[in-house]
């Protein structure tokens, strides 16, 4: 898989107001500007996630004639029916209507569907139900605005239907009395990155106004914030608030089904974050409407009984630990299949009754591992059913709908589809969706794009204090407001052990300036043990870890820089090879004293400048630093030519490292790996060799 790594870049004259006016220090000033905030203003606004910032819940279109129908519906009495999905974002959107619905003593009743029975939205047997049991009042929630022939066969029947939905709206709405879904009009844009919980909170706010009740929000918020986080939608205006708030509310005082849950899964009161809802709730609420049914995950959220609350939450414990068996299982399966496509850019394969609430994940899995679009196939009867994922810059529901003439239904987004083909179709569509995708995607969208807030230098303080502070001020954590990503380079290694029956768990201890923390890194590969025996600069995400009443600091490493950082040095000693002015220029420029590493828009200014002066900035720094530190004297380039030349070898291989040892030691010189790849850079530009640079390793091939 190729990889970039981009820093990301600030404004110093900002970084040093937000500082002053703030009181912060400039990493944390920096991550602000990554966030996009330039004005003071912009930053107090951000910082500000007091609850009352919400809207007014009634400026989103339709929620005040979806409060006054269902008010009216309850005052008649009448038989009132919640329709949620089965996934995270539809089970929490339920459970706030369920909880309402018993607080006002409505008349109603519930459904979460099958996955594999009744599949994604309404369909003609629950209208059909719905009709029969003299439902007067239908309300959606994370799901209907795509069931048109559904909603109009119970409008015919004289019932009401209120849908709240949050996904895009085909060309033709359904026949509802009132369609809550932000996605129907550009004009609603603010309200666009709620999800089905979003809208159901303020649905519930909305109601809750309207009928002048009494009741805290706390349970509401805590329900919304989970299906926020889990549904992986923008953490931005409206959703940072709910999310912030929310989860201070599970700190506070959990939900007796979450507060069992959160038991279960060994994680303290008082210390639940966005990354407690992101990788132990939500999979685990999830994991219901994935292997069984959603049901057992809304019983557990709206019990208010101890005992019973926690009856549902070892349930849904044990159908996650079911969860990942089946996963892992079919991941093993379909990884082993995928080998063979590795040429192509994107991955499609099969297997017989693969379980369809888990080949998603298996397929984010997949799309993660090699850096490409996937889909995964369950073969059921005469039909194969799809779940697929994607990369940036490519968007697979486009992709699959060229080929609506092959499958007989589909839906999704850029980067999530699901799709059902029956089988006489099945080869075509792999063939054509092939083709599409080998035609289509481009190199640049073949390379993952690593973005880097920060490279953290000698000079930043790295404590417990600074990281907590960096994660109170940025959490809640998610899509649009990640966690924050650094780089570290030129540490030094104090101690480092493997652990696990496999030693392949990473754990040790550095120090970068006057900061030491602990690196960890889980499943390490052969390949990144030998990255990280090389002191490669790596990126990660820095945390506090609370172990036996101890807290460190933890960088937990998520990428080793490999050879892309060798590379780029390589690539720019061959621009200062090709332009000997550069040298002389290089005299001008004041302080040399710190080495920083070198990016691909570094080697490209160099190559389109013609001096020195033409530079700006830390790419000039780079230029001269390489020239004073990195350039031979002619006598010293003539040893390292004497010592290649002994070799007689058509091609030999030698690690680098060993090379400058040696030479250092048979001439008493001092030279580095740079001043070695600046003479070969030399010979290659005059002919005499071929050579390639691979793992620390160097490969030449005498051409005369």
């Amino acid at each position: 898989m190729k990889k970039r790594y981009v820093i990301k870049q600030q404004d110093e004259l900002i970084t040093k107001g937000f500082e002053k006016r703030f009181n912060i220090s400039a990493i944390v000033a920096r991550l602000l500007q990554n966030r996009g905030l330039t004005t003071e203003e912009q930053v107090e606004e951000y910082l500000n996630t007091n609850i009352e910032r919400l809207r007014d819940p009634l400026l989103i279109p339709g929620i005040g004639d979806a409060v006054r129908l269902l008010d009216n519906s309850i005052m008649n009495n009448d038989k009132i029916f919640i329709y949620g999905d089965y996934d995270a974002d539809g089970v929490t959107s339920t459970a706030q209507l369920v909880l309402i619905l018993k607080e006002i003593r409505a008349d109603f009743y519930y459904h979460l569907p099958d996955r594999e029975l009744d599949g994604y939205g309404l369909n003609a047997a629950i209208a059909e139900m719905l009709v029969e049991k003299g439902v007067k009042l239908l309300i959606t929630l994370d799901c209907g605005i795509s069931n048109h022939d559904e909603i109009k066969r119970v409008v015919e029947n004289g019932i009401h239907v209120i849908i709240i939905d949050h996904h895009q709206c085909p060309d033709r709405l359904p026949p509802a009395d009132v369609i809550v879904d932000p996605q129907a009009s550009e004009s609603q844009a603010y309200y666009q990155n709620l999800c089905g919980a979003g809208l159901a909170f303020n649905f519930v706010r909305a109601l809750i106004g309207y009928r002048n009740m009494n009741i805290e929000l706390d349970p509401y918020l805590q329900l919304a914030a989970i299906g926020t986080v889990s549904d992986i939608v923008p953490i931005t205006h409206e959703n940072r608030i709910i999310v912030k708030n929310g989860v201070e509310m599970i700190n506070r005082r959990p939900l007796p089904g979450l507060e069992q849950l959160l038991k279960l899964t060994n994680v303290s009161k008082g210390s639940v974050t966005t990354d407690t809802l992101s990788y132990l709730i939500g999979p685990k609420v999830n994991a219901a409407g994935r292997v069984d049914k959603a049901e057992t995950a809304l019983k557990m959220l709206i019990a208010s009984d101890k005992d019973e609350a926690s009856q549902y939450a070892q349930q849904l414990n044990d159908l996650n630990d079911l969860r990942k068996e089946i996963e892992k299982q079919i991941f093993i399966e379909a990884d082993s299949k995928v080998t063979s496509q590795l040429d192509n850019k994107i991955l499609i394969t099969h297997g017989t009754d693969w379980h369809e609430g888990v080949i998603g994940i298996v397929s984010s899995k997949l799309t993660e591992k090699y850096h490409k679009p996937s889909i995964m196939f369950s073969k059921n009867g005469d039909y194969f059913k799809g779940s697929g994922r994607s990369i940036p810059g490519f968007d697979i529901y486009q992709a699959i709908k060229t080929l609506d003439h092959l499958t007989v239904k589909s839906g999704g987004h850029q980067q999530a589809v699901g799709l059902t083909i029956h089988e006489n179709n099945f080869k075509d569509f792999i063939a054509q969706l092939t083709d599409y995708t080998n035609d289509l995607m481009t190199e640049k969208e073949m390379v993952k794009e690593i973005a880097i807030d920060v490279m953290v230098s000698t000079d930043d303080r790295i404590d417990i204090e600074s990281i907590d502070h960096i994660n109170r001020i940025f959490e809640p954590y998610g899509l649009k407001n990640e966690k924050p990503v650094f780089m570290i380079n030129q540490y030094e290694l104090l101690n480092h052990r493997f652990l696990g029956t496999n030693e392949n768990h990473l754990k040790a201890s550095v120090s970068l300036g006057n900061s030491v923390f602990t690196l960890l890194r889980f499943n390490i590969t052969p390949l990144e043990k030998e990255e990280f025996n090389r002191l490669n600069p790596l990126v990660g995400e820095f945390d506090v870890n609370h172990y036996n009443g101890y807290d460190t600091v933890q960088f937990n490493i998520i990428d080793f820089a490999g050879d892309y950082f060798s590379d780029l040095k390589l690539k720019l000693m061959y621009e200062i090879a090709s332009k000997p002015t550069l040298v002389n220029d290089a005299m001008q420029v004041g302080d040399l004293s710190n080495e920083q590493l070198v990016f691909e828009e570094d080697v490209l200014a160099i190559r389109n400048a013609t001096s020195l002066a033409e530079l700006v900035g830390g790419t000039r720094q780079k230029v001269a630093y390489a020239i004073s530190h990195w350039v031979p004297s002619p006598e010293t380039e003539k040893n390292i030519l004497t010592e290649l030349s002994k070799n007689n070898s058509k091609i030999f291989k030698f690690e680098m490292i060993k090379l400058v040892n040696y030479i250092n030691r048979i001439y008493n010189i001092n030279i580095n790996e740079e001043m070695l790849l600046y003479t070969l850079v030399k010979l290659y530009k005059t002919g005499r060799i071929n050579f390639k640079l691979k793992h620390d390793y160097l490969y030449i091939k005498y051409l005369s």
